[in-house]
């Protein structure tokens, strides 16, 4: 019974560095938002949440983001279409006292060059629209990726 017991500690304990092997610890990374094509901050700038969380996994890189909206602009008023060529991924909506929290992820192996998004504003009575912005990492304290 106890060297059932020690094999399973032992299996458990390789399937754990494994496990940590591919995914790395979440940095907190500054970014900035242009207008898209530009340097020029774009005017969503403000919605966003800062910092950026990353992790490696896998060999990429896992980019968590989160918009921040006041709950009087209506349930949701942006809604990100794409990002980094891809839909966005993990998407959670919680509120937070007077505000909405919307998160999502991407991945991607390169965030030293710009990364574009497509995101659709809508707040009833007062503005509907879809806009294309850019956004600009600091990669200085990430690791470089392997493979």
């Amino acid at each position: 019974m106890k060297l059932k017991q020690f094999l399973l500690t032992v299996c458990t304990l390789i399937v754990a560095v494994i496990g940590f092997a591919k995914v790395g610890h979440a940095q907190s990374v500054s970014y900035q938002t242009y207008k898209y094509g530009t340097s020029t901050t774009s005017m969503a700038d403000g919605y966003y949440a800062r910092p950026a969380t990353v992790t490696v996994s896998n060999g990429a890189y896992v980019v968590t983001m989160t918009i921040r909206t006041a709950t009087n602009l209506s349930a949701w008023p942006v809604v990100v279409n794409s990002i980094d060529g891809q839909a966005p991924q993990n998407v959670t909506k919680t509120q937070s006292g007077g505000y909405y929290l919307y998160s999502y992820s991407f991945i991607t192996k390169d965030l030293s060059g710009v990364i574009s998004s497509s995101i659709s504003i809508n707040v009833p009575g007062v503005y509907k629209a879809n806009h294309n912005i850019s956004f600009k990492f600091d990669t200085s304290s990430l690791p470089a990726l392997s493979g």
